[in-house]
């Protein structure tokens, strides 16, 4: 595929990688809006209440799922794009342009936002410990590396002042609640200065 790719480089006006990155874009913005819709299909199917359910917290359905898949589609093809693509920017662009369409949607009456805040809080309250969230039975590292993927999917998101909204509620609740998590020094300034530089280094 590398060679293949490297043949059509050479020809004038990106005529012959023009049509190839629109494919690869498509596609990966099919999967994605396939990731939404079966996020709203789990939003409208009928919930069992948990005991452990709080009242005045929002049913997100399966957002935990929902962002570890968006982050999973995000690592497969910045690998394909990193080992057959080189440093051609059409499929860079093609990568970003399709995130940006689908990590926008409305997602029932909700939006991408709330579901990565949530995700980042559930992480955070998580830990290493063993318990329901996104961190559940993951080392630092492990919870560093994915916090870090989160962050490049807040990059794509054009209402950004709402999840730093969203997340402050968050961090606002875990400390009404004065429980202590092994994360909760991680404060919505720290995590939207990480934010606003990886915007800046993106945008650079």
């Amino acid at each position: 595929m590398f060679v293949m790719l490297c043949l059509l480089c050479r020809l004038p006006n990106n005529e012959g990688i023009t049509p190839m990155s629109d494919v690869f874009g498509k596609h990966i913005k099919d999967l994605g809006n396939q990731l939404v819709d079966t996020q709203i299909a789990s939003l409208n199917a009928p919930q069992e209440e948990s005991k452990d359910e709080k009242k005045d917290e929002v049913n997100l359905g399966d957002d935990t799922v929902f962002v570890r898949n968006v982050i999973k589609l995000y690592d497969k093809y910045t690998d394909i794009i990193r080992a057959y693509c080189g440093s051609c920017i059409l499929f860079k662009n093609a990568l970003t342009a399709s995130f940006n369409s689908f990590l926008n949607r409305e997602v029932g009456n909700f939006k991408t936002a709330d579901m990565l805040a949530s995700f980042v809080d559930k992480l955070l309250r998580g830990g290493t410990k063993s318990s329901a969230g996104a961190g559940s039975g993951q080392s630092d590292q492990e919870n560093e590396a994915i916090l870090e993927k989160v962050v490049i999917m807040f990059t794509y998101l054009t209402d950004k002042d709402l999840f730093n909204e969203i997340y402050r509620n968050h961090l606002s609740r875990r400390l009404l609640q004065q429980k202590r998590y092994e994360y909760v020094y991680l404060d919505v300034d720290v995590l939207v200065a990480r934010m606003s530089w990886s915007v800046l280094w993106l945008v650079n």
